[in-house]
């Protein structure tokens, strides 16, 4: 028969209890930072605000936008529930409302040229509009206030090509740049090639 020594496990016991706490802890401070940081958004609709809760927590704009959507369909839960919880049975049918939401604006299609860049660029080109002409793209969230996210970094970016705003990767060589290399002496080495 084989004895058993009990074992002691008092400082495993210990650590797995703190770290189990720890994780309680971080779970949330991640729901608080996270409710902050949606608040913080719907407080400050301006120009900068997503890019001051991007550097303030290091999220990208695509999950900072993901948290938003999240926390505006838990909202509309929340009100069709309670909705549901105070609506009365009525026998007759309620009388029809006039409709006065305006329509959205169609959204201009988007270069493919600008859909092929990636989604870093397109952040940093509209970080750059923003502190360039700040009145300029508030004027594109205002007309266009159903996007968000990458949609309207997107439709920024193509609508400040189209105005003007110099793009490396989206300016065409002119005519007179492939004529200059077309014109241009042959070095050494490729005159003996």
């Amino acid at each position: 028969m084989c004895d058993h020594v009990p074992m002691d496990t008092a400082n495993l016991d210990r650590v797995a209890r703190r770290y189990r706490d720890a994780e309680a802890a971080l779970d949330a401070a991640r729901a608080e930072l996270q409710t902050e940081a949606v608040d913080f958004l719907r407080q400050n609709d301006e120009r900068g605000a997503v890019t001051t809760v991007v550097r303030i927590t290091g999220w990208s704009r695509e999950h900072l936008r993901r948290l938003r959507e999240k926390a505006e369909l838990e909202a509309l839960r929340q009100q069709v529930a309670e909705l549901g919880a105070a609506k009365k049975p009525s026998p007759a049918a309620a009388p029809r409302q006039q409709v006065t939401q305006t329509l959205r604006k169609p959204v201009p299609s988007i270069s493919p040229k600008v859909l092929a860049l990636p989604l870093d660029r397109i952040a940093w080109l509209v970080d750059k509009a923003e502190t360039t002409s700040p009145e300029w793209v508030e004027g594109i969230r205002q007309e266009y206030p159903h996007l968000q996210g990458p949609d309207l970094d997107y439709l920024i970016v193509d609508l400040g090509h189209q105005k003007g705003f110099k793009i490396p990767e989206l300016d065409e060589p002119s005519a007179t740049d492939e004529a200059t290399d077309e014109e241009r002496p042959m070095t050494s080495e490729e005159q003996t090639a």
